[in-house]
């Protein structure tokens, strides 16, 4: 009844519906959209029982059960949710006589709760109303305490990043008071901003050191810019003043990236375990990392030229197409031809005409048709097009003869089945040992990519001459990885000095979404 109460209290406030009680419970929505939305802002169950157990500092099962209405069962599963979620930041485990504790690996717990409560705000509604008026006011005041030297890092934090650091600080020192321990607010506060201030200074000493690091992870990639290493630096100096570390791209949105563009999430865990090499002590979040590292892929631009043909009927609006497509294709060289007597047209890779002309004499084959002036839409339909044939042309000649393979095996264990097929190819010399150990090595950290039913491990190697190696293996018997079939491995290893790292992977996410085996793959293709 209490949590009815909760929710009716919740939904009344927002004047989205209620739940009535009268011989059955019954969800009344006044607000479909506004429901959807509150639904979407609510705090999730694990981090509700973190936000309790980093105010509280230890709990035990029974207490923290009962004071997040959920059954024991229920926080045991969130518990462990968190521990793998968060592995690399902090481990929660049972203490006997002492409660559930949480450790924290990087960064502090004034900034593990204080990044919470950016991500969830809500949490602090959990609170009764004496108790947030009093945080309210005491906010205001100690906004004053916050010592003269962390002016030198106000630029690295927002108004209300600083807010959310200074409400940790209280309800941490409030909780220590309340449990017996001699912790002023002030005090702790002034010690939170001396670290950090410190912190700033090694980060601004050592800074060619971090850069370096930097640059090195970047150079592996052939993506070495001096704008990108300067983003990512200043990312590590705010991520210092004030770690995000629940801030996360959406589900969807990273299970496409992580199938489009999977060597991004390669160059960001190298860009991490530099940067930790350097100053363990911070927090930089992966997701942001992704994003530096397609925006650095993004910069790369392939040397080679594809040819388009742009058959027009109008000489005035062909000469403004053929300039829109200049402008917006930078890898492509554009010819422009007036009327339909088209001589050569095999040359060309892609061919684009005007959808009033008859398709008939002279041309034997068109690509994309379009009226008028080229849109926006249009424009990225045909970098659309020209990208799958100029991959699909890849794919085609590596994918024939001996690269690809069929295995048979007993084992339904991906990795076991991988290693095996890895030591055959190398037997066959198809791939170095040096590949075959990359290989084996990434996958074993557990960074698979997974495409239907085609697995793709991936590296990128200076080792190969060509742009890309592409092994297939046909497997007989499906094997499983994190529960997924898989019943086709398709080994990628693309060459260092490849610019555009991301548009092959691209291509095959397109061209694989529906598709289980590589036979059909090529046949389609």
């Amino acid at each position: 009844m209490r949590e009815i109460k909760r929710i009716n209290d919740t939904l009344q406030k927002e004047k989205t519906g209620s739940v009535q009680t009268s011989q059955i419970y019954h969800l009344v929505i006044l607000n479909k959209e506004k429901f959807h939305v509150l639904l979407n802002e609510s705090v999730p169950d694990e981090y509700l029982i973190l936000f309790k157990l980093l105010v509280q500092e230890k709990m035990g099962l029974d207490d923290l059960a009962e004071s997040c209405f959920m059954s024991k069962k229920r926080v045991l599963h969130c518990l462990a949710l968190l521990n793998a979620r968060y592995q690399q930041v902090f481990v929660i485990k049972t203490v006997q006589r002492r409660g559930i504790l949480i450790q924290v690996k990087v960064t502090t717990r004034i900034d593990l709760l204080a990044s919470l409560l950016q991500r969830f705000p809500d949490l602090l509604n959990l609170m009764n109303s004496p108790a947030q008026d009093k945080l309210s006011q005491e906010l205001q005041q100690l906004l004053g305490v916050i010592l003269p030297e962390f002016n030198q890092v106000r630029e690295f934090i927002t108004r209300v990043e600083l807010e959310q650091q200074v409400k940790a600080c209280v309800l941490l020192a409030t909780s220590c008071s309340a449990s017996g321990a001699k912790s002023e607010i002030k005090d702790r506060l002034q010690n939170c901003y001396l670290g950090k201030v410190a912190l700033y200074h090694r980060l601004t000493e050592e800074k060619e050191n971090l850069w370096m690091a930097i640059w090195n992870c970047l150079l592996q990639y052939q993506t070495a810019e001096t704008k990108i290493c300067n983003l990512i630096y200043l990312h590590v100096v705010r991520a210092a003043i004030f770690p995000s570390i629940f801030s996360e791209l959406p589900e969807n949105q990273r299970k496409y990236i992580q199938a489009s563009d999977p060597l991004a999430f390669d160059l960001a865990e190298e860009l991490r375990l530099a940067i930790n090499g350097k100053f363990p002590q911070i927090y930089v979040n992966q997701s942001f990392l992704v994003i530096y590292a397609l925006m650095a892929f993004k910069e790369q631009e392939r040397h080679n030229k594809q040819k388009i043909l742009l058959i027009s009927d109008s000489n005035a609006l062909g000469a403004i197409n053929k300039m829109l497509l200049q402008q917006a294709l930078k890898n492509a060289e554009c010819t422009l031809e007036v009327g339909e007597e088209i001589q050569d047209q095999e040359q060309y890779d892609l061919t684009i005409l005007s959808g009033k002309m008859v398709s008939d004499s002279g041309i034997s084959k068109s690509d994309y048709f379009f009226e008028g002036i080229l849109g926006d839409q249009d424009i990225e339909k045909i970098k659309t097009k020209l990208s799958d044939k100029y991959y699909g042309r890849i794919c085609r000649q590596e994918l024939s003869g001996s690269h690809i393979l069929k295995y048979t095996s007993t084992s339904d264990h991906f990795l076991e089945v991988f290693t095996n097929c890895l030591q055959r190819v190398e037997d066959q010399g198809q791939i170095s040992s040096k590949g075959s150990e990359a290989l084996l090595t990434r996958e074993s950290a557990g960074n698979q990519l997974v495409i239907g039913s085609v697995a793709v491990p991936h590296i990128v190697s200076n080792e190969i001459r060509q742009p890309y190696s592409i092994l297939a293996v046909l497997l007989e018997k499906p094997v499983f990885l994190d529960e997924q079939k898989v019943t086709v491995i398709l080994i990628m290893v693309v060459n260092r000095n490849v610019k555009d790292k991301g548009g092959i992977f691209k291509y095959l996410y397109r061209e694989m979404k529906n598709i289980i085996n590589v036979v059909g793959y090529e046949t389609e293709t």
